[in-house]
């Protein structure tokens, strides 16, 4: 497919971040254990990932749910137990919850209890990082990303069950969060999961295939909610995500990818940023993104001036 219009033309000078994405990769190695699977581990030489290893050990002082333990078969259904209960008043997302039979509904709270904080804090690294325009502070990381996080105003595409923009608040910013699953919004919203039991309300349900449309009822609250300092995304431009559905099996994917790219960029901040990470898709980016993306799986974007 051709490449988004939107972004074919080079960014202007002025426009262009202050760093470069390479300044704070994270260096991992690979190894193969007796199956012939391969692991990832991280470099401990490298400086980034000494920096990355310390930021978790300080989130987990804040949460110390940080990975959960599996639950049992009776915690499982105690779950489902207080959700059905919690919504009982509620007809539309009771509907939700009992159109899967119990043991399905509590598989999908499986994996929702087993969602890797890990995986976040790897995001809030970069976010961090990227905002700051360079490397968190290794002695005191955790009050660096609070000054750097205070009140800035955020948006994650595919939040699953909030628990990345409810990390994001915990440190001072005004963060929201998209999510097509409607059980993982519901999951969110009854705080079941949350650090202190309370409803992630800052979770909107809708898909981001709807910011691809000149007008949604997405793109309205998004716009009364805006102008975001940044909206991020992790594993979204990859093989095997809905995106990658769209633009491979729809009609017109360029007119869908451009649209997109537009409504992204417009609720943007002027002084904005997009950040992408775990990309594997450069052909849903400007070509000029080809050399980041292959080094990094990551990718930064500056907000387009009109």
């Amino acid at each position: 497919m051709d490449r988004p219009k939107n972004y074919e033309h080079q960014i202007e000078e002025g426009q262009r971040p202050k760093f470069d994405i390479d300044e704070i990769k994270l260096i991992f190695n690979y190894n193969w254990d007796a199956d012939g699977r391969q692991h990832m581990i991280g470099n401990i030489e490298n400086e980034n990932w000494r920096i990355f290893q310390r930021l978790m050990t300080e989130i987990k002082k804040d949460f110390p749910d940080l990975y959960h333990n599996p639950p049992t078969k009776e915690e499982l259904e105690n779950i489902v137990t207080k959700l059905q209960a919690l919504y009982a008043d509620e007809p539309e997302n009771l509907k939700i919850l009992n159109e899967s039979n119990s043991s399905e509904t509590s598989q999908q709270i499986k994996y929702h209890l087993g969602i890797k904080r890990e995986d976040k804090i790897y995001q809030l690294y970069y976010l961090v990082s990227c905002l700051k325009k360079g490397k968190i502070d290794e002695e005191d990381p955790i009050n660096d990303i609070k000054t750097v996080l205070d009140s800035k105003k955020l948006l994650v595409l595919g939040d699953d069950n909030g628990s990345l923009s409810e990390m994001l608040r915990f440190y001072g910013a005004d963060a929201y969060g998209i999510e097509y699953d409607e059980l993982a919004v519901l999951i969110a919203h009854s705080g079941i999961l949350s650090r202190d039991g309370k409803p992630q309300t800052q979770l909107l349900s809708g898909n981001i295939g709807d910011l691809s449309l000149e007008q949604s009822e997405l793109i309205e609250k998004l716009q009364k909610l805006g102008p975001f300092d940044t909206i991020m995304s992790h594993a979204v431009f990859n093989t095997g995500s809905g995106i990658e559905d769209a633009i491979h099996f729809i009609d017109d994917p360029q007119e869908m990818i451009d649209m997109l790219w537009k409504n992204i960029n417009d609720l943007l901040d002027e002084d904005g940023i997009q950040l992408h990470t775990n990309v594997d898709m450069p052909e849903a980016f400007s070509f000029k993104y080809d050399e980041t993306i292959k080094r990094n799986h990551a990718v930064m974007i500056p907000k387009e001036k009109n």
